[in-house]
Order: C-alpha cells, then structure tokens, then sequence
C-alpha cells in the first residue's frame, strides 16, 4: 500500500515537471552565444539575416531579438519612421526590475513594438510585431519572458 502511495506521487511528480518543462523545451541561440527560452507557440524562423527571429507558426506574430543594438530610443523611432511607421507612444516599463523604453508604432494593418534596455553594459533590443497589442509587462508574454531571460532572471509561465 505504501508503495503504490510513493509511485503515485513520483508519476504525478514526474508528470508535473514534463508539464512544466515543455512550456520552454527548446532554447534558441543569439549571435553573441546567449541562450534564450523560445516561448509557447513560438519557433525559430530562419530568415538568412543573421538576426534572432521567432514567429508563431501562422506568421502572424514575429519577434526579433538583437544583441549589441544601438540604446539609441531617438534613433531608434527615426529609423522606423523613416520606414514608413507611425509613431505612436514611447514609455519606460518596467521588466524584472529592468527600465525597459517601449516604442510602439503602426505600419498599415500592424502594430510594431520595440523594446530597448541594457543589462551588463549590454544592449538589447527586442521588436515584437502583430495585428494585435502587445502588453509586455505581463509576465506571461513572449516579449517580457525573453526579456527576463536576457536580464538574468528565471522564465516563468
């Protein structure tokens, strides 16, 4: 009887962690060898840029993350203005008590965000683009788990 009790248990405790596990199976690598968890519905999209590129499986949703980019918020919305975006907002969030500058613009039907922080004396910017909004100061979004990650904390669903 007590044994049956302790292979339930590791069969619902072994159940649990692949559960969790798969959540974040997979980890992606940037040019400068950082790893980071490819989100939930997320895969790697080679796009032949050299650029870290994840999308969701319709294409709908793309997410780019460039090691070593300019911190540059000013230069930053020129570039995507002179490309034919609307600027719509910028704000400074807060992302595992990292500041964060939020850009977001609209480009025909698509919403754009970019995001721009340095951690380590490292900068990064991290765009997300869809038809939809994107709130990256929620802990389960794409955007803010990779962002996590590349500030030294923990994934979490």
């Amino acid at each position: 009887m007590r044994l049956n009790k302790i292979l339930i248990a590791l069969l619902i405790a072994g159940m649990l962690t692949c559960s969790f596990s798969a959540v974040f199976a997979e980890d992606g690598t940037l040019s400068d060898g950082t790893t980071v968890p490819i989100p939930e519905g997320y895969s790697i999209l080679d796009t032949g840029s050299g650029i870290f590129t994840l999308a969701t499986e319709d294409q709908q949703t793309v997410i780019t993350v460039i090691p070593d980019a300019t911190a540059d918020a000013d230069q930053a919305k020129e570039t995507q203005v002179a490309g034919g975006a609307e600027f719509v907002s910028q704000e400074t969030i807060q992302i595992n008590g990292v500041d964060v500058i939020e850009q977001k613009f609209t480009k025909e039907s698509l919403n754009l965000s970019g995001y721009l922080f340095t951690y380590n004396d490292k900068n990064y910017v991290v765009t997300f683009t869809s038809t939809g909004d994107n709130d990256a100061t929620d802990a389960a979004n794409p955007v803010n788990i990779i962002i996590t990650s590349l500030t030294g904390g923990a994934a979490e669903e």
